[in-house]
């Protein structure tokens, strides 16, 4: 995954850190690949980034070939 900055300044994370992502009740574990400048989050809040089959995967709706 990767945090923007204040994502990453808000739970004191860097680059090789390993969180828990929580979603629809379930735990995840994913590695912080880097840090990023990105304004095209939607937020000016936190925010993690992370390609769409791993959200997918994450919420529970990711299906193998769709």
């Amino acid at each position: 995954i990767f945090l923007n900055e204040r994502a990453a300044r808000d739970l004191d994370a860097k680059a090789g850190d390993e969180l828990r992502i929580f979603a629809i009740g379930k735990a995840t574990a994913a590695r912080v690949r880097d840090v990023v400048r990105f304004q095209g989050t939607g937020t000016e809040d936190a925010a993690i980034l992370m390609p769409l089959a791993h959200a997918q995967q994450a919420l529970g709706i990711w299906r193998e070939g769709k």
